[in-house]
């Protein structure tokens, strides 16, 4: 239960940064989105060593779960210029919409899922499945409110990027233009 709730924390430390990135603007609270990963990291790699005696060595599960977060880590630190994303506060900000974010307005939620649920599927427990589903929803809930609200206040392009690109499942159109543009 301990690692769920330092999970869940890592979720609201995400939902504060975007609260600060829209009304507050503290310089201070601009690191919650680091602290909210580190907290993610520190509940996954807890959970999974708390219930490693429990792993079932399903090696379709693992490739997929490895291959997810590869595409997870790819698709939020390095797909997207890292300093203007992350680090830099900027209200003139504009959409990245080459890569994975011209395939859906959201990729790394379908791979952040993708990785929970392999982990769910490797260890069948009680809490790594509840802790895979608590946070495969808190992520959604995260991203409908940075669709509704907080790119809509923090990049000046956001509605037209809504236009083109699906929100989270990827299209035969978003597909292609994704292909060309890597």
């Amino acid at each position: 239960m301990v690692y769920l709730s330092i999970g869940v924390l890592g979720f609201v430390l995400y939902y504060l940064y975007d609260i600060n990135s829209v009304i507050w603007q503290n310089r201070f609270l601009h690191y919650l989105f680091t602290l909210g990963t580190s907290f993610q990291l520190i509940a996954s790699i807890g959970l999974l060593v708390k219930y490693f005696d429990k792993l079932n060595f399903n090696v379709l599960w693992i490739i997929t779960g490895v291959y997810n977060l590869i595409l997870l880590i790819y698709s939020l630190f390095f797909a997207l210029p890292f300093e203007t994303t992350y680090i830099k506060e900027n209200h003139e900000r504009k959409v990245y919409r080459k890569g994975v974010y011209s395939l859906s307005r959201h990729p790394g939620v379908l791979f952040h899922m993708g990785t929970y649920f392999s982990i769910a599927l490797l260890y069948q427990t009680f809490m790594v499945s509840l802790s895979a589903i608590i946070w495969i929803t808190m992520n959604i809930i995260y991203i409908i409110i940075q669709d509704a609200w907080t790119f809509p206040h923090t990049f000046v392009d956001y509605s037209s990027y809504k236009k083109e690109t699906p929100f989270l499942v990827p299209s035969h159109k978003s597909l292609r233009k994704c292909i060309k543009s890597l």
